[in-house]
């Protein structure tokens, strides 16, 4: 990091709920710096989709550690949502002795997604995922997809991410690289709320402490057909891939953390087919586990 370049900021939420959510901005610094603070505003809800009067809080410092931390509580949050992606607006200085030496605008929608035994929970209720491939579509556009309740499976885009943040399309986003890279880019993933399962797909170990630094996404490992189903100590998730349902069924059962089933097929016309597909695929496993995902 150097002066003017906050790209390794932070942003997150933590308790969330109806009443109140707590904002977090955190930014690991050079041990060489000091004298710093790190402070800013949080204004918002924002969506295009809905009306509200945004408001505007201040981020407090909460004082040297291992990394520079600052808090904005927020009253009555407005959850981000495919009906209403509210977002909110974060403006952070960090300053040396009072004056500003780096910048960073970022955008967080709150959205409190978690994994509770095998089922996936959103804003406190049982929520079943059903994405497809978007390569698998022609190019459509986003508001078919946000009409069908359809996550889109694509790319860790900060573009696209960042568009299905503003229009209210779920993402499944496929993060691949090395270690050094998919960390830092999870520095910044809480900047788009759509995505609400991040794949990882390295060759390369990554540390147990992984979601330590993406604390709102759910991180999901896939094993293709043949592959034996060892979850890394990072995975939240496990995304079972064949082609062969019964197998399917066989390879994912006896495990403790959500299990997505993906059933590959060929493309698709239009995104409802797309979404009548991952309708097919539950009716074709019902009964033979429990599943929290429907992946084409």
């Amino acid at each position: 990091m150097t002066e003017g370049d906050l790209e390794r900021l932070e942003l997150f939420f933590g308790r969330a709920t109806a009443a109140e959510a707590r904002v977090y901005a955190r930014v690991t610094i050079p041990n060489e710096w000091h004298n710093l603070r790190l402070v800013g505003v949080l204004e918002g809800p924002h969506c295009q989709f809905a009306r509200t009067l945004p408001s505007k809080v201040a981020f407090a410092d909460s004082g040297p550690g291992e990394s520079l931390l600052a808090e904005a509580f927020v009253p009555d949050p407005c959850f981000w949502s495919p009906e209403v992606p509210h977002l909110y607006h974060a403006r952070l200085e960090l300053r040396r002795d009072g004056r500003p030496i780096a910048t960073a605008d970022r955008w967080l929608g709150i959205r409190p997604l978690a994994a509770a035994g095998k089922q996936l929970v959103l804003a406190g209720r049982n929520w079943v995922l059903r994405a497809a491939h978007a390569e698998k579509l022609a190019s459509t556009g986003l508001a078919p997809w946000r009409e069908t309740s359809t996550a889109m499976i694509v790319p860790a885009d900060e573009g696209l991410l960042g568009e299905a943040s503003r229009q209210g399309v779920f993402c499944v986003g496929v993060l691949s690289g090395t270690a050094a890279s998919i960390m830092a880019w999870l520095a910044r993933c809480g900047s788009w709320s759509a995505v609400a399962v991040l794949v990882l797909e390295t060759n390369e170990p990554l540390p147990a402490t992984l979601k330590q630094h993406a604390p709102n996404v759910l991180l999901a490992q896939r094993f293709p057909p043949g592959q034996p189903i060892d979850p890394a100590p990072w995975a939240q998730v496990v995304i079972c891939q064949d082609d062969n349902l019964d197998r399917l069924a066989e390879r994912a059962a006896n495990f403790i953390l959500p299990v997505m089933a993906l059933r590959p097929g060929e493309a698709f016309r239009e995104v409802a087919a797309a979404r009548a597909e991952c309708d097919r695929l539950q009716r074709d496993l019902a009964g033979q586990g429990d599943f929290c995902g429907y992946l084409v």
